[in-house]
C-alpha cells in the first residue's frame, strides 16, 4: 500500500488504494481558534479540510456515545441521531450531497465541560472508538485527562487494558494508583502472593473507578493531541493529579471497600494471607 502526495483515498469495497491527486489548499485547522480563546496553544497548524464521506460519526457526549447511521436515521436503539439533537455541536450538513455531516466543535472549554459532567461508565465496558477521556477514582473524583494516542483498541484498550491492568509504572494511572496495602506488588515479581495481590488490585479498579470520554473522528485524529494540551491548560487544580511523573504517588489503602471486595469474590484463607503478606512488603518499603 503506497500514498502518493500523502493522500490516501477508500475505495467501494473499502480496501485504501493510492491515488495521486493534487493537494487542497490548507484551510485553518478546528483548534485554531479554540487556542485563541484561552491565551493560545503553541504548534496549532492548519490542517486537511474533512473528508466528504463520514458515515457512522459518533461523538461521546456525557459519556455516551452518540451514533448516526446511515443517511442520518435512528441506529437501531444504539445511540441518537444527532441531527436531531437540541443544541448539537454538529451543524447542519452542508456541500456535496455526499457529505453526511460536518466535524464537531472541538473547542476545549466545550470538551472539558462534558468530561466533567458527563455519567461515568464502567471501565471494561468502553467503546474502542478514539478520543480524550477522563479517569474518576473510587470516590469519583477525576484525576488524569488524557488521549487514546495509537492504541488500536482505542478506548477500552488504553483504560481498562493498559492504564487497568498494566504494569505499576506511573504510565499506567490505575495500576500505579492503587498499588497499595494489600493490592501491592513490585514491579515484575512473579510470585503467587504478588499475583494475588495483583488479581485483587484489577478486580478494585473495574468494580470502583469510572471514566468518561469524549469521541473524536478519525479525519482529527491529528489533532489528539494539541487538544489534550489545550483541555489540561484549562482542567480545574486536583484533576490532573496523575498526570506529573514525580508527584504522582500511589494512594492509601481503602480498607473497608477491600475489605467489601474479599467478601464479594470469596476469597479464600489463603489468598487472605498472601495479600496480607503482601501488604507487609509494601509498609517496609
Amino acid at each position: 500500500m503506497r500514498a502518493i502526495n500523502g493522500r490516501m483515498r477508500e475505495t467501494a469495497v473499502g480496501v485504501s488504494e493510492a491515488r495521486a491527486i493534487p493537494a487542497p489548499a490548507k484551510t485553518p485547522g478546528p483548534l485554531s481558534l479554540a487556542a485563541e480563546a484561552i491565551g493560545g496553544v503553541s504548534g496549532v497548524h492548519p490542517t486537511r479540510p474533512p473528508r466528504a464521506e463520514v458515515a457512522g460519526l459518533r461523538y461521546g457526549v456525557r459519556g455516551q456515545r452518540l451514533l448516526s447511521g446511515e443517511g442520518g436515521r435512528q441506529n437501531s436503539g444504539q445511540g441518537t441521531d444527532i441531527a436531531n439533537i437540541s443544541g448539537s455541536l454538529f451543524p447542519e450538513p452542508t456541500g456535496p450531497p455526499t457529505s453526511k455531516f460536518m466535524m464537531p466543535n472541538l473547542d476545549p472549554h466545550a470538551v472539558l465541560r462534558d468530561l466533567t459532567t458527563g455519567d461515568p461508565i464502567r471501565l471494561d465496558a468502553l467503546p474502542r472508538d478514539h478520543g480524550i477521556y477522563a479517569l474518576h477514582d473510587h470516590t469519583g473524583s477525576i484525576r488524569y485527562v488524557g488521549i487514546t494516542k495509537a492504541d488500536r483498541y482505542g478506548f477500552h484498550g488504553r483504560i481498562n487494558n493498559r492504564h487497568v491492568s498494566g504494569s505499576e509504572s506511573r504510565s499506567h494511572k490505575f495500576s500505579h494508583a492503587y498499588n497499595t496495602g494489600r493490592m501491592w506488588r513490585a514491579k515484575k515479581d512473579d510470585r503467587a502472593d504478588a499475583g494475588v495481590a495483583r488479581h485483587l488490585r484489577t478486580a478494585f479498579i473495574r468494580r470502583h473507578c469510572r471514566a468518561t470520554f469524549v469521541t473524536v473522528p478519525p479525519t482529527l485524529w491529528s489533532e489528539l493531541s494539541r487538544l489534550e494540551i489545550a483541555v489540561q491548560a484549562i482542567t480545574p487544580e486536583g484533576m490532573l493529579d496523575w498526570g506529573g511523573k514525580r508527584g504522582f504517588v500511589s494512594l492509601s489503602e481503602p480498607k473497608e471497600l477491600v475489605d467489601a471486595l474479599l467478601d464479594e469474590l470469596h476469597f479464600s484463607p489463603d489468598q487472605r494471607a498472601a495479600i496480607e503478606r503482601q501488604a507487609a512488603l509494601h509498609a517496609a518499603n
